[in-house]
């Protein structure tokens, strides 16, 4: 997706769906990113697989002019018509305050065509969260939409607790966050629900799969 170009806290990248993909009351073709946060192109609604402000690539901060963590995706059609996957991953991502490129983290988000599930995968990661955090939380992990008069987050679904087993949480203002870093392996799955197509706060069911 960056082609080799060093993204940071204010790039944003479009990324084709290859799908319509159906996301709280939207229907997407294509989705934008920066960082690690998928939104639409309004910004106003957007899927938090880690967290806002925490993770750019590692030559970000040093002299590097290639890119460290390259950021790609891949249409799986492999399962027939009507059943494709949006694949994307971040390799190696850094942080904003690891000044020595010591900290990286993979994660991939997969949309899949026809049931709109998201699923939040996480890889190898190296993750010091006293430092990585600006808000002294841990990873915020979940979607959420944004009031486009106030720019206030209205609508939250976001994962809390230990990582391994977090509990659900929907508040119309606030934050919360895991504990910690999510571990290798594990996934986290956001079942869409037809719910979602009327007006006000969508319904999903959330678990994590190890």
């Amino acid at each position: 997706i960056n082609g080799g170009e060093i993204w940071a806290e204010d790039t944003i990248f479009v990324v084709p769906i290859g799908f319509k993909f159906r996301f709280l009351d939207h229907d997407l073709t294509q989705l934008h990113l920066n960082q690690v946060n998928l939104f639409m192109p309004s910004r106003y609604y957007y899927i938090d697989p880690f967290g806002s402000f925490l993770i750019e690539d590692r030559a970000n901060n040093d002299s590097d002019t290639i890119s460290n963590s390259p950021i790609s995706y891949v249409v799986d059609s492999s399962q027939g018509p009507g059943s494709k996957i949006l694949k994307i991953q971040w390799l190696n991502a850094g942080f904003f305050f690891d000044k020595l490129n010591a900290w990286y983290l993979n994660i991939q988000i997969w949309l899949y065509e026809g049931t709109n599930t998201i699923e939040i995968r996480y890889g190898k990661s190296n993750v010091n969260l006293l430092l990585s955090q600006v808000t002294g939380c841990g990873p915020l992990v979940g979607v959420a939409m944004v009031d486009s008069a106030t720019n206030l987050e209205r609508y939250q679904l976001l994962l809390y607790g230990d990582a391994a087993s977090p509990g659900i949480i929907v508040k119309d203002t606030g934050k919360r966050c895991l504990s910690g870093a999510p571990p290798e392996g594990m996934v986290y799955r956001f079942l869409f629900h037809d719910s979602a197509k009327v007006k006000g706060p969508a319904t999903f069911l959330v678990y994590p799969v190890p």
